[in-house]
Order: structure tokens, then C-alpha cells, then sequence
């Protein structure tokens, strides 16, 4: 007698897990990240003195920016109606979230004063929001579509910000 065909055993894995218990671990694995990815940034000096170069803020920028505009075909997605693409596309744009804190920690480990820190700000609002979202979703649908429209707010705010950054960043460079 099998006991693997008549009982189903409980498997440990990320992605087998409840939705709510799933999205939990997700934010919980990305906020893991970022405070792991802080500590160790700060204990690197080098970090800091490739990061006042121009051409590694540029290449670093270009891959941010390179980031925030693949977040934004799921919206395209979504939009032009390719529904099985944004599906897909879905998954990848809740898991890049960590992606994109790592990839402002390496285009600068401060947020600078004035528009700069609220730069630095939207971007991780944006990212806290997405994740929040997730985890809202399974347990309070009307709270998490608060978060996705702030979500989406945000990014918007987060795109002008962006295109200030960029012109101001190079006219003065």
C-alpha cells in the first residue's frame, strides 16, 4: 500500500502555501532582504566610492530606469488586452519588487536632500505599497484595492519624479 497515493503530504515550499500565507512570505522575504542588503552596504566602503563615479550612476540609473519600465508593461498588458501575458507578467512584477530596492541601494546608498529624498521615498512607497497589496488581497479585498490604486498612484508621481531626476541629473553633470 502507497501511502503517498491515498494521503497528501504537506510540502514545505514557498509557492505551496495559502495565498495569505504566501504573500506574507514574500514581503517578509523581501523586507529581509533590503535590511540584510542595508547592513551589508554600509560595511562597504568601496560601495561608496564607485557610486560617486558618473559612469557608474549612469549604468546604475539606466538599470533602475530599465526596471520602472518593465514594471510598467503589466499596466500595458492589462490595458491592451493581452490577458495571459499580464498574468504572467503579474508574477514576474510582484518578484522583481526586490530587484528594484537592491538596484536603488547600488545607485546610491543615501537619498540625498531635497527632491532627491523624495525621490528615494516614492520609490520605496511604491515598492511597500505593491507589497502591501499583496498581502491585503487574500485577507480584505477593499483594503487592498486601496493600497493597488496608491500603488499605481505613486508610480505615477514616481515616473515624474524620475524624468526630473534624469534632466537634472545630466544638465548639471
Amino acid at each position: 500500500m502507497n501511502l503517498q497515493n491515498e494521503v497528501e503530504l504537506p510540502s514545505r515550499s514557498l509557492s505551496s502555501r495559502p495565498p495569505a500565507r504566501r504573500a506574507i512570505g514574500w514581503a517578509a522575504l523581501l523586507a529581509a532582504g533590503l535590511a540584510a542588503a542595508l547592513l551589508v552596504s554600509n560595511s562597504v566602503p568601496t560601495l561608496r566610492g564607485v557610486q560617486g563615479q558618473f559612469v557608474w550612476r549612469v549604468v546604475s540609473g539606466g538599470l533602475l530606469l530599465a526596471f520602472v519600465g518593465a514594471q510598467w508593461l503589466l499596466l500595458l498588458a492589462r490595458t491592451q488586452g493581452f490577458s495571459r501575458l499580464a498574468k504572467r507578467l503579474y508574477l514576474l512584477h510582484s518578484t522583481w519588487a526586490g530587484a528594484g530596492c537592491l538596484l536603488l541601494l547600488l545607485h546610491a546608498q543615501r537619498f540625498g536632500h531635497g527632491y532627491t529624498a523624495l525621490l528615494g521615498a516614492v520609490f520605496l512607497a511604491v515598492q511597500a505599497l505593491g507589497a502591501l497589496h499583496s498581502v491585503l488581497t487574500p485577507i480584505n479585498k477593499a483594503k487592498a484595492a486601496s493600497a493597488v490604486v496608491l500603488h499605481i498612484g505613486s508610480s505615477v508621481a514616481l515616473v515624474l519624479l524620475i524624468g526630473y531626476h534624469i534632466w537634472t541629473a545630466l544638465y548639471f553633470e
